[in-house]
């Protein structure tokens, strides 16, 4: 029976297989090989070959000390370099290999989002210099694994004060198994969750933020348009359930009802979005269109429309997004403001 492969024969395949023209490898596995830091040199070459493609990297349960944790963390800053996942578990890189990581997830080229540090001899000195990379705005960390290590309550407290940072992506932490109380554990948890909560809040109203401006200019070149040339003016978007118009070149009866009747879904659209400005003018198309077929049905209409405007002209001078916000703003102040009170 023929022995499996060693660790150095699995990898001087990779090294081929990823910088080959024809490479499609995006996992490197050298999980339990025990690879040396001779073995993170060799690999930092390949990462950074142009053909190399490679996402993740398993090298847990290795033999790997600071140097070729400095290897490596150098490969992540080349431009060729297409890692975003890296387990590291049970190494010993030390603090610093931590600090040599640290300093790579803040260089821009770096596209890390995932990496793992378990168990690898990390005090509060590599917990700080991790802490000051992922509040960095180049920093694209979105989880860290700590678990086993050697940090105490003050490289948590720093690594908790990163996780409320604003550039921090982190959505996930382990740092179970260190020298931290379970109290503070939680904390850290319990806090990570808000953010996160609230980051996918903010996201939904920038998102928001941007339909709503793509409609309300959508409509004021709708109403431009009406205004220039009725005669070819189409509204396929109405929320009223308006039936998309064509009218005739001449402005008869019926042609005036159906711009009048355009109008005035124009204004409430505009009001509902907060436009009263655009509404008022679209209001005052509809009065003067209204005069080639003047009806008691067409005044009445106008008068509804702006009681409309009247009613909910203060409440909604603001996009809903910006309320949203606001209450988002209120929801962080409220959590801040109870636990200053508990404290």
């Amino acid at each position: 029976m023929s022995k499996p492969p060693s660790t150095k024969t699995k990898l001087r395949k990779y090294i081929r297989s990823v910088t080959a023209a024809d490479n499609q490898v995006t996992l490197i596995d050298l999980e339990w090989g025990q690879i040396s830091d001779d073995g993170a040199a060799s690999l930092s070459l390949a990462l950074k070959h142009p053909n190399c493609k490679v996402t993740s990297i398993n090298l847990g349960v290795s033999q790997i000390s600071y140097v070729g944790a400095a290897s490596l963390a150098w490969a992540l800053k080349h431009p060729n370099c297409e890692v975003t996942s890296i387990n590291f578990g049970v190494s010993q890189i030390s603090d610093k290999g931590a600090e040599f990581f640290a300093e790579a997830l803040k260089h821009p080229n770096c596209k890390v989002t995932s990496i793992n540090l378990g168990a690898s001899q990390i005090s509060d000195k590599g917990a700080l210099a991790l802490a000051g990379a992922l509040k960095d705005p180049v920093c694209k960390v979105e989880a860290i694994h700590l678990w086993e290590n050697e940090i105490s309550e003050i490289g948590a407290l720093a690594l908790a004060e990163s996780l409320r940072d604003r550039n921090c992506k982190v959505s996930s932490i382990d740092l179970c198994r260190n020298k931290i109380s379970h109290a503070l554990l939680d904390q850290i948890e319990h806090e990570l969750e808000i953010k996160v909560q609230i980051d996918r809040l903010e996201k939904d109203l920038e998102n928001s933020a941007v339909k709503y401006e793509e409609r309300v200019n959508q409509l004021r070149g709708l109403a431009k348009k009406l205004m220039r040339n009725p005669q070819d003016f189409v509204d396929p978007q109405a929320t009223s359930s308006t039936m998309v118009t064509k009218w005739t070149s001449e402005e008869t009866k019926d042609s005036a009802q159906a711009i009048f009747k355009s109008s005035l879904d124009l204004a409430k659209q505009f009001i509902a979005y907060g436009q009263s400005e655009d509404a008022k003018q679209m209001i005052g198309r509809a009065r003067e269109v209204s005069e080639k077929f003047s009806s008691k049905e067409s005044g009445e209409e106008i008068t509804e429309t702006l009681k409309y405007l009247e009613q909910i002209q203060e409440r909604i001078t603001a996009p809903s997004a910006t309320i949203l916000a606001g209450s988002a703003l209120n929801l962080v102040g409220v959590k801040s403001g109870n636990k200053g009170r508990g404290e």
